[in-house]
């Protein structure tokens, strides 16, 4: 076999293993499978599952993906993709609104066991939580007034004040 072939094998098994495990914790507690050791030793998820609730942080300030509704309730995408998720662990999800600066700390002091919401992937936190691939992307945009001189990001070089 050549290096080639071994290092495409690598790859697939990797990536075999991981679509398993991905399914696993996906489907797994809705089809009864029992889940990896290391889950069951995890005490987030221990207190999650003797609690029946997974509480989730989020800053409600970031329309339509979380707000407040107009009872004061949180809703929006994201409080959707939670209840999702809770569902399919066989929990429920209670929603804890949080200001954006203070969701990590919450998560660290564990006043609440994951975040979803518009936060966004910083590498100096990967220490202490673990961060999802993004499910998301909205790019950047440039907003200007009806007849300016600026259409593109590049018209703004040299434009300073100075």
């Amino acid at each position: 076999m050549t290096q080639h072939r071994r290092w495409i094998a690598v790859v697939l098994l990797v990536l075999l293993a991981g679509t398993a495990l991905a399914a696993l914790l996906w489907f797994g507690p809705e089809a009864g499978l029992p889940l990896p050791d290391i889950l069951r030793r995890d005490q987030t998820w221990q207190a999650m599952q003797q609690r029946g609730t997974w509480r989730v942080g989020l800053d409600p300030s970031f329309p339509p993906f979380e707000q407040l509704d107009e009872e004061g309730r949180p809703a929006g995408f994201d409080v959707d993709l939670a209840h999702a998720i809770a569902r399919r662990w066989g929990l429920a999800a209670e929603i804890v609104p949080i200001g954006f600066d203070s969701l990590p700390d919450a998560l660290k002091a564990a006043r609440i066991d994951g975040i979803v919401s518009a936060y966004p992937y910083d590498e100096r936190l990967t220490r202490d939580v673990a961060f999802s691939p993004p499910y998301f992307d909205a790019g950047l945009r440039l907003a200007v007034r009806r007849g300016s001189n600026v259409s593109a990001v590049n018209d703004l070089t040299g434009s300073g004040t100075g």
